[in-house]
């Protein structure tokens, strides 16, 4: 069976709302599901309206999330922790502050950037099968960095930390590095 937009091009993605078949060039995938352009239009209108949008992601499957990538990222904080305090004999918590607050954070930066630009998830977010789409449920392009980098400025300001985490029990749980970035995390069965 050939694509009904490229008669020349053979069919073999199937649209998961309307089941019509086309080539890999005329569908996308948003929240899981391949869509035809009408049922993207159908689904995008949908999400947009509050309704038949992705199966958002809980507040406690993206802390549990956040935890695994703790855990996972423990080695590099414990070996710059040895570093500063062992190596270079940093008795003060104040001695060599900047760089002991800032390499951990840059270095989590381009941990989840990197993570997100390839997959849009981080090893926690893959234990939890949570994911970090565009807002219009797409795939991530230019998100990943706006992204990590939001999220640890929130951090490192702790003020903006804690608003930052409530938000996540706002409708669309979305989080101010979320809204910045212009994303969303939902559930991922994959």
């Amino acid at each position: 069976m050939n694509c009904p937009n490229h008669p020349d091009v053979a069919a073999d993605q199937v649209c998961s709302s309307c089941g019509k078949s086309f080539c890999k060039d005329c569908v996308i995938e948003i929240g899981g599901q391949i869509l035809c352009a009408p049922c993207k239009e159908e689904k995008i209108r949908d999400m947009k309206s509050g309704t038949g949008g992705p199966d958002l992601a809980s507040p406690w499957a993206r802390l549990g999330a956040m935890l695994v990538d703790g855990i996972v990222f423990l080695p590099v904080t414990l070996a710059l922790f040895y570093y500063f305090t062992f190596v270079k004999g940093d008795t003060s918590i104040f001695q060599d502050f900047v760089p002991r607050m800032l390499l951990p954070a840059v270095l989590w930066v381009v941990y989840e950037w990197q993570m997100l630009a390839h997959g849009g998830q981080t090893l926690g977010k893959k234990a939890l099968s949570i994911k970090v789409v565009a807002e219009d449920g797409g795939e991530l392009t230019d998100e990943p960095l706006k992204r990590a980098l939001s999220r640890q400025v929130c951090s490192l300001t702790q003020a903006l930390g804690v608003v930052d985490i409530l938000m996540i029990f706002t409708g669309r749980r979305r989080t101010l590095h979320d809204r910045f970035a212009k994303t969303l995390v939902i559930y991922w069965k994959r």
